[in-house]
């Protein structure tokens, strides 16, 4: 169970990038309300082992009330993929195009599936999830931008049958059906997701 937790914690840290924690936060998400006798010194034996695992002391900082993720010395996926996310939108489609397959790239699963079943995880696997949503919207959106309508159908199909409400999905999914040759298709495409409501 310490292997849980002290993932849970790594986790917590990460994905509060930059910000401390306070070791009342991390003991409510790391043990969902039911924290062990000695929180504090649980708490410190996870971050000192973390410390070891990442081999720098300076990897997690000590801040009162509670500890950092020294972002300087630990990289995180999710940063990363934002980072990516964020500057596609500044540059050319190819560019772009690039940089959020990139970013799409640093998803390997389900997020954060280490420490499923923890209540705050789940919430940030769900927002982990809108966050890797929003960047293949965009990636599809750019890849129609640059002719790529044929090559685009599959991966839309699959995306859909993820998120088989997703509006902005299907109107990709006709889009790049219909500059494809394939009128009737967009079109029952259009009737399937009208019928959906």
């Amino acid at each position: 169970m310490n292997g849980l937790r002290r993932k849970a914690v790594l986790a917590v840290l990460a994905l509060q990038r930059g910000e401390i924690v306070s070791n009342e936060r991390l003991a409510d998400v790391v043990w969902a309300g039911d924290p062990p006798a000695t929180p504090l010194n649980t708490v410190q034996r996870h971050v000192s082992h973390l410390r070891r695992v990442l081999g720098s002391r300076e990897a997690i900082v000590a801040h009162p009330p509670g500890y950092r993720l020294n972002t300087i010395q630990v990289e995180t996926d999710v940063a990363a993929a934002e980072m990516l996310i964020r500057q596609g939108a500044q540059v050319s489609d190819h560019a772009h195009a690039r940089q959020l397959r990139e970013a799409l790239a640093l998803w390997r699963g389900q997020p954060v599936a280490d420490v499923a079943g923890l209540p705050w995880m789940e919430e940030q696997a769900g927002r982990l999830e809108q966050l890797r949503l929003r960047a293949s919207r965009a990636l599809a959106q750019t890849r129609l931008a640059l002719g790529e309508h044929a090559e685009l159908l599959p991966e839309l199909e699959a995306l859909i049958k993820e998120h088989a409400f997703d509006e902005q999905l299907h109107a990709q999914l006709m889009i790049a059906l219909y500059r494809s040759g394939r009128q009737a298709d967009a079109l029952a495409t259009y009737r399937h997701r009208r019928d959906l409501h």
